[in-house]
């Protein structure tokens, strides 16, 4: 799958990247997390809050004609575009996100109600994702990782995440160990070799190990 598909992008800016697996991301995303729980007490959704870095932003602004007054802003018909424009994920990607409950994946719907908008030259993507089966979380907990596989695009969580629907629950983070990541991922280039790091689909997927992990626990 393309950069450009696995952020949703059909854009030419990315096929001006070079494909060859690097020692680091070339696209930043800060990343705003909300856990939302329903009346009965139950992990029902995950509210998700992209913000692509300047750079990104800018590429994507120029490569699909927009904001062509560059005054910041974009029309309420050309957010309606974006937004089902980037809804659209491919069947093969799994949002950058990973939730887990008793070590098991847990599955999430495609983005819901997503809103796209640009803000101080960034653009925001703003959507929901609801699990396929809510979990029940007294005396429970969940685990959550946000990453490209790839470790193309790194995803910064800047804030703890919040939640929604129960004042009980808490929400923990362990930050990655970096120093073992890079060791991991140095590791794994240092075993491709050239034509290798050229194709497409042979990066180490090691983005995981440069994630913070954030645990929601609820009391019994």
């Amino acid at each position: 799958m393309s950069r450009a598909l696995s952020l949703v992008m059909a854009l030419a800016l990315l096929a001006l990247l070079p494909l060859r697996a690097g020692a680091h991301p070339h696209e930043f995303v800060d990343t705003d997390l909300t856990f939302e729980m329903d009346a009965e007490g139950r992990l029902a959704a995950v509210h998700v809050v992209w913000h692509w870095d300047e750079l990104m932003s800018l590429l994507t602004l120029e490569d699909l004609g927009l904001d062509p007054d560059r005054d910041g802003a974009l029309s309420a018909e050309e957010r309606a575009t974006l937004s089902q424009r980037f809804s659209a994920w491919p069947e093969d990607f799994a949002g950058n996100m990973q939730l887990q409950h008793t070590g098991r994946d847990v599955a999430l719907s495609r983005p819901l109600g997503m809103d796209v908008d640009l803000r101080d030259g960034r653009f925001v993507l703003d959507f929901r994702r609801a699990l396929a089966e809510p979990i029940p979380m007294a005396g429970a907990s969940v685990q959550a990782q946000v990453f490209d596989p790839t470790y193309f695009i790194y995803y910064e969580v800047p804030d703890l995440p919040g939640i929604t629907g129960a004042d009980s629950c808490a929400v923990t983070r362990t930050e990655a160990d970096l120093s073992a990541a890079r060791s991991l991922y140095e590791r794994l280039l240092g075993d491709l070799t050239e034509e290798q790091l050229m194709e497409p689909g042979q990066e180490p997927l090691v983005g995981s190990a440069f994630a913070d992990t954030f645990v929601l626990s609820c009391p019994g």
